[in-house]
Parts: C-alpha cells; structure tokens; sequence
C-alpha cells in the first residue's frame, strides 16, 4: 500500500484470470483439475456478485418504498390542513390560481354474499337474476331507490372526501 496517497499499490492486487482462461474455448481440450478449480471458483465470485446486487436492489426498493410512505404522509398532511381550513371557513369548495380544493360525497356499497343476493332477487326481483345466476346489482340499485326495500345484509355508508384539481 502506497502510504502517501492511501491507494492499494497496483503490484500487490492479485491479477482477475482473464474469460478465456476460465472458460476455455477449444473443443477438444481435456479440462485439467486446475481449469475446474478456476471454473469453480469464478462461479463463486459471480455467486456473490449476484448476492451483492439482490442485496442493493432489495435496499433500494425499500428506500423508495420509504421515500414513497413518507412523500404520501407529506400529502395527506397537507390535505388534513385544507379540510381543517375549509371547515373551519364552511366552505364547500375553493378555486385557487393552483387548483381547486372541494368536498364530494362518496357512497360505497357494501354487498352481502352472492347466494344472499340471489335468493333475495329471486323473490323480490327476479329480472334481476342474469343468465349466469348472479344477481344483477345495478338493477337491485335501481329497486332499493324506487322501493326502498333491501336484502338483508346490504349497508349504504356515505364518505366525504376532498379532492384536488
């Protein structure tokens, strides 16, 4: 080691056997228990070569993941404050010279399980039933608005989100 510049000195590193050393390419040569020894040991090197990268790769999925976990926290962050100021100032909706903020009712729809569904649109609602036999879930919508009636199990949760543009 060459200890004026801290670097490795060139004579002392030991020398990569070069491709066609390890990998002969003559047909008919006889492989000696050395050229096997070489062969083995450049598996070895690549092995861990290999090792190494699935190693980086898998951290650097992992700090993007991060870097994605934390940009998002960042974006619900700020959007927690927008809600908090439009309630706080009752309004709906806000034009910006950036976007508009505003609010927006979502309905989600929760289904009980198919046989449910079937054995309640076979009585109350039999057009409802396709050929396929399942229930046909926009008509049973359509029915629960005009009616009012509804198969047990179906729940209607209504959830406000504010959305950007």
């Amino acid at each position: 080691m060459n200890t004026d510049t801290l670097e490795p000195d060139v004579a002392t590193l030991p020398e990569a056997p070069s491709r066609e050393d390890l990998f002969p390419e003559e047909e008919g040569e006889i492989v000696s228990s050395m050229d096997v020894t070489r062969k083995i040991w450049a598996i070895r090197r690549i092995e861990k070569l290999i090792a190494q990268l699935d190693k980086q790769d898998a951290e650097s999925c992992q700090f993007y993941a991060d870097r994605k976990a934390s940009a998002q926290a960042r974006i619900d962050f700020v959007k927690a404050s927008i809600q908090a100021f439009l309630r706080h100032h009752d309004l709906q909706r806000l034009a910006t010279p950036n976007g508009t903020a505003y609010f927006r009712s979502i309905i989600t729809k929760q289904w009980p399980a198919d046989e449910v569904l079937m054995a309640w649109a076979q009585a109350h609602l039999p057009e409802a039933i396709r050929l396929r036999r399942e229930p046909d879930r926009k008509a049973i919508s359509e029915h629960i608005k005009t009616t009012g009636e509804v198969p047990e199990g179906y729940q209607e949760s209504e959830e406000t989100r504010l959305y950007l543009r």
